[in-house]
């Protein structure tokens, strides 16, 4: 198969993994939330922002992905 074509099984295959994984999502964006709160906080002795964006930005991504995976998990079975 040419690189960047996903066949019909690649698509379930993605969709059973999202849907075996949400609450380990839902953990992962907890923690890049936790972290770029302790950056801009303070509590961590290295300053920058541009890392705490950088956690807010994948915490948020991570977020959707459990969604995903959680609408994926209750979707009736065909």
């Amino acid at each position: 198969m040419p690189a960047g074509n996903a066949g019909p099984y690649d698509k379930v295959l993605m969709r059973q993994w999202l849907a075996r994984l949400p609450f380990a999502l839902f953990v992962l964006a907890f923690l890049f939330v936790w972290e770029g709160y302790r950056i801009t906080s303070g509590r961590n002795p290295l300053p920058g922002t541009g890392r705490a964006t950088l956690y807010f930005v994948i915490a948020g991504v991570v977020f959707g992905l459990a969604l995903i995976g959680i609408r994926e998990r209750h979707r009736p079975r065909d």
